[in-house]
């Protein structure tokens, strides 16, 4: 499937803030915050793995998704429409109470 599995968690923590998939243009806004020097990338996939402030990350998240563009694909079991996005989970309790400075690790799993 060509898509990426996001999960957002404060750094050092197991309980993720969020998740949700995404097809292979969703990671924009992500690598956007790295060319601004607001988050550190690094990874190969198996996964993408993002830091960032919580401040910098969860006004992005917390009014729904980021917008993007993406591909329509037809796979061999499976159908995505352009800028997909499902199975979103949003701790909106968690991320309310999130000091801004926190750091967050932001893992990004390719799913092909």
């Amino acid at each position: 499937m060509l898509a990426f599995s996001v999960i957002i968690y404060r750094y050092n923590q197991d309980s993720p803030l969020a998740s949700w998939m995404v097809d292979t243009g969703g990671l924009k806004w992500l690598d956007e915050l790295v060319t601004r020097g607001k988050a550190e990338q690094g990874g190969n996939g198996y996964p993408l793995w993002y830091c960032a402030k919580a401040g910098d990350v969860l006004p992005l998240i917390t009014n729904g998704l980021p917008e993007h563009e993406g591909p329509f694909v037809i796979g061999e079991d499976y159908v995505l429409p352009g800028a997909a996005t499902w199975d979103i989970e949003i701790d909106t309790e968690q991320i309310r109470i999130c000091d801004p400075e926190q750091m967050l690790q932001i893992d990004a799993w390719d799913m092909s």
